[in-house]
């Protein structure tokens, strides 16, 4: 008995160390990848690694888990880079004509000014979104308001509250679970409680008058909207 638990812990180790290696050889075919792009186009790095640099600002601030604005700043930015580097391999793709276009201060606002623009989507946006979604939401209140109040109309104001369905529904079913224990209707409403005294106490409850042990009378539902098709119902009777 003691072999199995130690089977199942070694299965769960082997299972825990296959996918760290396999975690492992994803990293590690990365980083060679990683290396051969920045030998074959290590002028387009140099571009990207000088223009991305709002990027990292971006990530070294935000510090939340999701980092949407590091996201946010990022795509931009690459956006502004992307256009300098196609510019650097329309010219031939040098380490000389990358540091050319680093040298135009053109190339610098349109790479920073990309980034500056994921900062401005980051903190305008997501008001802009929850102003429209809160709009949304009070118009569609309003409508229910509306249908509330023709409904009301149709109806009445207890649409509002309980509707007499429901409370027949469970008036019934009060009802039927007073008879099925044999004990008076209103013994499911916790009104009185005769019955089950009786056989806790030794017959003490048998000895109550028997206007105590009435049932309630029902609720007069018949001059409702939702009384009048439920006439002949088995359970109400």
């Amino acid at each position: 008995m003691a072999k199995a638990p130690t089977g199942k812990k070694k299965g769960a180790a082997s299972a825990g160390g296959g996918k760290k290696a396999g975690g492992g050889g994803v990293r590690a075919l990365s980083l060679v990848i990683a290396i051969i792009l920045v030998v074959l186009f290590f002028d387009s790095v140099i571009v990207l690694a000088a223009g991305m640099i709002p990027t990292g600002v971006a990530y070294l601030v935000d510090r939340r888990p999701q980092r949407y604005a590091a996201r946010t700043v990022a795509w931009m930015n690459l956006a502004g880079c992307l256009v300098v580097v196609l510019d650097l391999w329309d010219g031939g793709g040098s380490i000389d004509r990358a540091i050319e276009l680093l040298l135009d201060p053109v190339n610098w606002v349109i790479m920073f000014g990309s980034a500056g623009f994921g900062w401005v989507i980051y903190f305008t946006l997501p008001p802009i979104v929850s102003g429209y979604l809160a709009l949304s939401q009070e118009m569609r209140l309003k409508d229910l308001a509306k249908k509330q109040k023709s409904l009301e109309k149709e109806w009445g104001e207890e649409v509002r509250k309980s509707a007499p369905l429901d409370r027949l529904e469970a008036l019934e079913a009060e009802i039927a679970a007073a008879q099925s224990r044999g004990g008076p209707a209103h013994a499911a409403t916790g009104g009185a409680t005769g019955g089950a005294g009786a056989g806790a106490d030794g017959g003490e409850g048998a000895d109550r008058p028997e206007a105590d042990a009435a049932p309630e009378p029902e609720e007069d539902l018949s001059d409702t909207p939702a009384g009048r098709p439920l006439t002949g119902r088995g359970g109400a009777g």
